[in-house]
């Protein structure tokens, strides 16, 4: 997120069984979406 412009939001832990500790897994916005500067983004690690 660091040089982003973005804010991180909500952040959940889950447990995957085939990925590693701390990759985020999902996140809140589909695949292409634009955000604006200052954003808050919301994704699991």
């Amino acid at each position: 997120m660091t040089g982003t412009c973005l804010t991180v939001g909500t952040v959940t832990e889950q447990y995957h069984v085939t990925i590693s500790t701390g990759q985020v897994i999902n996140q809140g916005l589909a695949l292409g979406t634009g955000v604006g500067q200052g954003s808050e983004v919301e994704f699991c690690d």
